[in-house]
């Protein structure tokens, strides 16, 4: 189970880990603790899709 942010939690909780952690850097802690299940990244890209004019 990932400790990074879910949908709901968003950016802000990813921050709280990074303290917590005492990483330097969010990115270490987006990549160290956090995935992306095939499904958050088909909605992500459905997403960029629309925002781009696209049919999803």
């Amino acid at each position: 189970m990932p400790l990074g942010p879910s949908r709901q939690e968003g950016r802000a909780s990813a921050q709280r880990a990074q303290r917590i952690l005492r990483h330097s850097q969010l990115a270490m802690t987006m990549e160290a603790y956090t995935e992306a299940s095939d499904a958050d990244v088909r909605d992500a890209l459905g997403k960029l899709s629309e925002a781009m004019g696209g049919t999803g």
